[in-house]
């Protein structure tokens, strides 16, 4: 069989198929809606057992929010540190064990009234 006429369709099916996307995430608790957009580990210079964690987020119909992250051992952290982008987004770092996964960033929005946490797993 000719080789050509197997590389045909394996290319028209490639451009069927079109380009992968990626999709933040996001969440709402009917009035804000928090985005994350993605994260990167960092190594942490002052200790060789710990790595940062950067998030970059973005919140709508909020002010402000509070974060916090759980590993897979069900530790808890909250962000050693924020960084203001623009007006909705920021980064936030999280200062966890080197090689650890997170799989739960709880998010609450509010001041003194705080409203229900929207969850990320």
């Amino acid at each position: 069989m000719n080789k050509m006429c197997l590389i045909i369709p394996a290319f028209l099916l490639a451009l069927a198929m079109g380009p992968a996307g990626a999709y933040p995430l996001q969440a709402s608790d009917g009035n804000a809606t928090v985005v994350l957009f993605g994260s990167i580990r960092m190594p942490f210079e002052l200790n060789d057992s710990e790595e940062v964690l950067k998030v970059d987020t973005g919140l709508l119909n909020a002010s402000n929010a509070t974060y916090q992250m759980m590993d897979q051992y069900d530790a808890v952290y909250d962000p050693a540190m924020y960084k203001p982008l623009n007006e909705g987004r920021q980064l936030v770092y999280f200062v966890v064990p080197k090689d650890s996964l997170f799989k739960l960033i709880t998010v609450s929005t509010g001041g003194l009234h705080q409203k229900p946490a929207m969850s990320f797993c």
